[in-house]
């Protein structure tokens, strides 16, 4: 494998690791915020707490596919 495909996989390996950890954080409070009420969620998720979950499951979809053209080459 040359450099310039090596870095690239660098490149993609951490943003994967990254996009990972922001969407397991987003799955965390969620589960903290629906356990902490009883018959259901009190207070939905806001508009920015959906438009953020919505951007890292788009950033991780993204990452995801680079990684898999990468592989293709």
């Amino acid at each position: 494998m040359d450099k310039t495909k090596k870095t690239e996989l660098e490149r993609i390996r951490r943003e994967l690791i990254n996009a990972h950890n922001r969407a397991a954080w987003h799955m965390a409070a969620t589960i903290v915020k629906a356990s902490l009420v009883k018959g259901g969620m009190d207070e939905p998720p806001t508009a920015k707490e959906l438009a953020d979950l919505n951007a890292t499951i788009t950033n991780l979809r993204s990452v995801a596919e680079d990684a898999i053209e990468l592989l293709k080459k």
